[in-house]
C-alpha cells in the first residue's frame, strides 16, 4: 500500500527566514528561476508569503530544493547547509526573548544538556502545528528525528537530501554550546527510510 503523506504547511517564520537565507545565498534573480521551475505559483514581485501568515507547503519546499540542487550539481549540498545556518540566525533574531534566553541558559549548562536543549528549541520550531519532530540520546550521541521531513515529500534520491536541516542543528548547537559539532544525516526518507535522522556526536 503507497505511503500517505500530508502535505502540511510548514510554520511561516521558518519559512520567512529559509527563503531570506536563500535570497542571501544565491540572489534574488536566480532563487525566482528556482521559484518558477519549482512551479510555485504563488510567488510574486512582493516576494509572497515572506510577510504574510502562511508557510510554504511541503511540496513547495521540497520542489524548490529539488531545482536547487539539480542547479547547483555537487554544490547544492554545502550551499544549502549555509542556507540552514543563516536561516537559524535570522530565526533567533527575529525570536522572542523566551528563545533568546534558552541560548544564553544553553552556554551555562553542561555540553550534553545544552545541545539536547538546541535541538528541542530547533525541533518547536520545525514542528509547527502539525510537524513531528523529536529528540532522542541513544548510547552517547544526540538524534533529531524528523518524521514530518518537508524536504522528502514526493521526492526519491539515493543520497540524504535535507542539507538545510543539517545547517539549522549545526547552527542551533553553537548558538546553545558555542561549540561545533558533528552532524550526519544517517537515514532520509527520500530513501525510503521511514523518517529522516540526524546524528549528533557529543
Amino acid at each position: 500500500m503507497p505511503e500517505v503523506r500530508v502535505n502540511r504547511t510548514l510554520p511561516a517564520q521558518l519559512s520567512r527566514q529559509l527563503i531570506r537565507a536563500l535570497l542571501k545565498e544565491i540572489g534574488d534573480y536566480t532563487l525566482r528561476g528556482m521559484i518558477q521551475r519549482a512551479g510555485i505559483t504563488r510567488w510574486d514581485e512582493k516576494l509572497g508569503w515572506m510577510d504574510g501568515a502562511e508557510g510554504l507547503r511541503a511540496d513547495e519546499y521540497a520542489r524548490l530544493l529539488a531545482q536547487i540542487r539539480e542547479y547547483y550539481g555537487t554544490g547544492a549540498r554545502g550551499l544549502l547547509n549555509r542556507v540552514g545556518r543563516i536561516a537559524w540566525g535570522e530565526l533567533i533574531q527575529d525570536s522572542d526573548v523566551r528563545i533568546w534566553g534558552k541560548g544564553w541558559v544553553g552556554r551555562l549548562m553542561p555540553h550534553q544538556r545544552g545541545a539536547r536543549l538546541a535541538l528541542e528549541t530547533l525541533a518547536e520550531q520545525m514542528r509547527g502545528l502539525k510537524g513531528d519532530v523529536s529528540v532522542h540520546l541513544l548510547d552517547i550521541d544526540l538524534y533529531l528525528i524528523d518524521s514530518t521531513s518537508d524536504a522528502t515529500y514526493e521526492q526519491k534520491a539515493e543520497e540524504p537530501v535535507c542539507a538545510p536541516t543539517v545547517g539549522l542543528i549545526q547552527a542551533a548547537l553553537t548558538w546553545s554550546t558555542g561549540m561545533a559539532y558533528d552532524v550526519e544525516e544517517v537515514a532520509c526518507r527520500a530513501s525510503g527510510a521511514e523518517a529522516c535522522k540526524f546524528r549528533v556526536r557529543l
